[in-house]
């Protein structure tokens, strides 16, 4: 996590506790068609679900709509929009976001049909697709998409499933999921469904996390694009959901077993939901799927197997490594940067109160503050380690503004003079410097993956 210099000071002047992984009582799944998803088993959802199911967590499934009339039906599905005909109501008339909404979020334990990757999640709906055939080739508006991202943000979604694939280069929609991911937002697409060996859009534009299709029998799909910028393989061929079709095998609602690469993407975007439904950031929900990939394809070596539950106990240890012991570790080193900051502000007033030169206002000002914020963070470690979750970020960011303050205050000794209060004031915010700077990272580290 990049750390943000504050320079609200020089400015302003110069124009006048570890949280424990989800507790799930984990009973025997009891959907009839559980044992028929092959899908689950590989990523080894079973054992994920001892970690995390979702909760907390919102996806954006941008793809022909979906529906949850059926008999299974979805676990948690809210209002969204319809960006092909203006309106709000983004049900399916294609049957495939039906689907992919179901391998995520298929009710489960409810006796009937299948069950989903990440049940807890809550699915935003998002029609930015008239249809999205058998082959996986997509009429989808490059303006619609644009939008549909825009509005999965704007609506704080934390992951979105992109199902189109094949698509044109767009300047405007590259824009769209950069701005999406730099938000912190986890954006999957399918590679492509032509056999290719280059990527599609929007599978390949940067900050989309591109996913190939698996067989049963762990090969690489036929249909599925395979690239050396492919990132995951997961499960995506006869992948079981309930949906509906007229392209696909028409009828009512029923479980269906549906190929693509839109499949295989939305088994990495559950195992995204579940992975930051226990504090990871979108980066962090990257770094531990790749970390724990199974298998290995020669023809796809840039790319392994999703595991989602290896994902989740690997994130589960660095979090715990970073924020295990953070009061215990943190507490005295953060005492000696305050008592640093007291000796800076005390040679600080001095230099206020003689007024030595145009930067003495500067010099008390900056080190007043730096303390404050200093003394601020104190407080909030001491919080955290009572119990008070909410307290890292508090603790974080009154980090980041002693560090700009310090900074701010180091300029105005800089051009203050030569005299022996400016040099004093100068190894004192030195010494808080050098002190607050492990301190940032550590805290940092944690903030990363809680």
């Amino acid at each position: 996590m990049r750390r943000a210099l504050h320079l609200s000071c020089l400015l302003s002047l110069t124009l006048g506790a570890v949280a424990p992984a989800q507790a799930t009582t984990r009973l025997p799944v009891n959907d009839p068609d559980y044992s028929d998803q092959w899908g689950l088993d590989y990523v080894n959802a079973a054992e994920a679900w001892d970690i995390s199911t979702g909760a907390g967590v919102m996806i954006a499934v941008i793809d022909t709509g979906v529906s949850g009339s059926g008999d299974d039906g979805l676990a948690n599905l809210v209002s969204g929009y319809d960006f092909v005909s203006g309106d709000y109501y983004a049900s399916d008339r294609d049957g495939n976001g039906t689907h992919v909404a179901g391998i995520i979020n298929q009710s489960t334990q409810n006796s009937d049909g299948t069950a989903g990757l990440a049940y807890s999640a809550v699915i935003l709906p998002i029609r930015a697709c008239a249809t999205i055939d058998s082959d996986g080739a997509s009429d989808c508006d490059d303006d619609d998409l644009v939008d549909a991202v825009d509005y999965a943000v704007a609506e704080g979604v934390d992951v979105i499933q992109l199902s189109a694939s094949g698509l044109d280069y767009s300047e405007a929609l590259a824009d769209a999921v950069a701005a999406a991911w730099g938000a912190g937002v986890f954006v999957v697409a399918g590679a492509g469904n032509d056999g290719s060996d280059t990527l599609t859009w929007p599978a390949a534009y940067d900050g989309v996390v591109a996913v190939g299709a698996l067989t049963e029998s762990l090969d690489i799909a036929g249909f599925s694009t395979v690239s050396d910028d492919l990132q995951l393989l997961a499960p995506g061929e006869d992948i079981l959901a309930e949906s509906f079709t007229t392209l696909r095998g028409g009828g009512n609602y029923q479980t269906r077993a549906v190929s693509g690469t839109s499949m295989a993407a939305a088994h990495v975007a559950a195992t995204a939901a579940l992975l930051m439904s226990e504090g990871a950031s979108n980066q962090a929900a990257l770094d531990a799927m790749l970390a724990t990939t199974q298998s290995w394809w020669l023809d796809a070596p840039s790319a392994g197997g999703l595991d989602a539950a290896a994902a989740l106990e690997h994130h589960v240890a660095l979090r715990e490594a970073a924020c295990g012991g953070l009061v215990d570790d943190l507490s005295d080193d953060l005492s000696d940067v305050v008592t640093a900051l007291a000796n800076a502000e005390y040679y600080g007033d001095i230099i206020g109160a003689y007024n030595l030169n145009w930067a003495s206002v500067g010099i008390e000002t900056c080190t007043d503050e730096a303390l404050s914020h200093a003394e601020a963070a104190e407080s909030a470690l001491m919080a955290y380690g009572d119990g008070d979750e909410d307290q890292l970020v508090e603790l974080y960011e009154q980090l980041n503004e002693a560090d700009g303050d310090i900074g701010s205050s180091r300029f105005y000794t800089s051009v203050g003079g030569s005299s022996w209060l400016v040099q004093w004031t100068e190894y004192f915010l030195e010494d808080a410097h050098d002190g607050l700077a492990p301190i940032q990272e550590r805290v940092g580290e944690c903030l990363e993956l809680s």
